[in-house]
């Protein structure tokens, strides 16, 4: 019974939308919150725990969940809630990463692929670099 959480239904949509910024509870197949509580009993659930995470200006971009059969401890809920914050950071900076290959691409191939003469120099006046249209010319 895995699928996507419609944003802004059951716990985790509702912190996915940020209506919710995190969600614990230790009596999944009794608490009336929980969406599906017989399907919690059964697997012998015994804990939910959600954390919204954010982006760097605040904005949610995903949700870590997880179902325990355990309670989940104060000590648990910090450490969960500081993976979270991780995840967050790390979903961010991937997301920076690509968006830096992409515009490096996009740039390389406008370089390489230009008629005009493009090229940069050391401080010493040393041909660094050459646009690849331009280099037979140089020898």
């Amino acid at each position: 019974m895995h699928g996507r959480v419609p944003v802004g239904l059951y716990k985790i949509g509702r912190i996915a939308s940020g209506a919710d910024a995190r969600f614990l509870t230790n009596s999944v197949a009794d608490d009336p919150r929980i969406h599906n509580n017989e399907w919690a009993r059964g697997l012998g659930l015994r804990a939910f725990a959600g954390y919204r995470l954010l982006s760097s200006d605040d904005r949610p971009i995903g949700v870590l969940a997880l179902f325990s059969e355990h309670p989940i401890t104060d000590e648990d809920d910090a450490l969960l809630l500081g993976v979270a914050t991780t995840a967050a950071h790390v979903i961010e900076m991937v997301k920076a990463e690509d968006a830096l290959r992409r515009s490096e691409e996009r740039y390389r191939h406008l370089v390489e692929n230009s008629h005009d003469i493009i090229y940069s120099l050391s401080p010493e006046g040393v041909f660094t670099y050459v646009s690849p249209s331009w280099t037979p010319l140089l020898g």
